[in-house]
């Protein structure tokens, strides 16, 4: 069944053929599994040396050899920069900047409108509060580690997260749970060239577009066949990213619809998003003000 495009009228390649459930059989999503999972994977200190990155191998030719044997690890690891991360190396260049800016005005004064002000060394006042303020950061982002765990014998996905010293591996997905996995794309410009980077992504039934993997610059076929393989293997539908396009979803009846067209700004807002940006706006408006009022 082809999925309609804005912007290829045949419609991008969704199908879930040559997925044969006779070839394995999809395990119940169990309670008393998942703890089992979870304590394996939380036991040894070194279970994360233990997983595969999912960059190293190409998994369509991998996931089915036409005799319904998977030759893919066991466990495989798909890093994702989370906006927590995101959130961490912020309040790192923003503490540096402080830093910079306290320590400069209160030690040598500053020129402003062409005028020469002494030095403010009451804002030195501040700056071990900045400074405790970076290394806070830095230590976060050395204890923030968050990426998926992929489980191939149990056709499984699951949620690591560690954050400082709090660390849990939790149940994500189940093929009961995807809709498609498929590739979308993102523009970036600059004042030299304009490139697409591109990264999985899977649909879940709920219609939800949930980041599986970060992005890479002009790698639309690759990732279309490692999405092509993580289709088979979770039965699903798969979605061919065309190339400059992003991947949208819209309701259709009971289910979502999963097409190709263009993006606009609010998309990228969800319950995820939206506290983060809130903060960052938070703090850009503080710091502005402080600027201002300093000058």
């Amino acid at each position: 069944m082809n999925i309609p495009s804005k912007k290829n009228p045949a419609g991008p390649k969704l199908s879930n053929k040559n997925i044969s459930e006779d070839n394995y059989e999809v395990s119940e999503f169990s309670d008393a599994d998942d703890n089992e999972n979870e304590n394996e994977l939380l036991e040894s200190d070194d279970s994360e040396n233990n997983l595969t990155l999912f960059s190293k191998f190409e998994t369509s030719e991998n996931v089915n050899d036409g005799s319904g044997n998977y030759k893919l690890p066991e466990k495989i690891k798909i890093n994702v920069v989370s906006p927590l991360e995101y959130f961490n190396w912020l309040g790192i260049f923003c503490s540096c900047i402080l830093c910079a800016l306290l320590f400069f005005d209160g030690s040598f004064g500053s020129h402003k409108h062409g005028h020469y002000h002494p030095p403010q060394t009451q804002l030195l006042h501040y700056l071990p509060y900045s400074i405790a303020a970076f290394f806070f950061f830095a230590f976060a982002a050395w204890k923030t580690d968050i990426y998926y765990v992929l489980n191939t014998r149990e056709k499984k996905v699951y949620y690591h997260f560690k954050f400082f010293f709090y660390e849990s591996v939790t149940p994500f997905l189940t093929c009961d749970n995807i809709l498609a996995i498929g590739v979308t794309g993102e523009e970036y410009n600059s004042q030299k060239e304009k490139w697409w980077s591109y990264k999985i992504c899977m649909v879940a039934k709920n219609g939800e577009i949930i980041d599986f993997g970060n992005s890479q610059k002009e790698a639309c076929a690759l990732l279309n066949a490692q999405a092509k393989g993580l289709a088979r293997l979770f039965q699903c539908k798969f979605a061919e990213c065309p190339g400059a396009s992003y991947l949208r979803v819209k309701p259709v009846r009971n289910s979502f619809d999963v097409y190709f067209g263009s993006k606009n700004f609010f998309e990228g807002i969800n319950r995820k998003t939206l506290p983060i940006i809130i903060t960052v706006t938070i703090i850009v408006i503080t710091i502005i003000y402080s600027l201002v009022k300093s000058w």
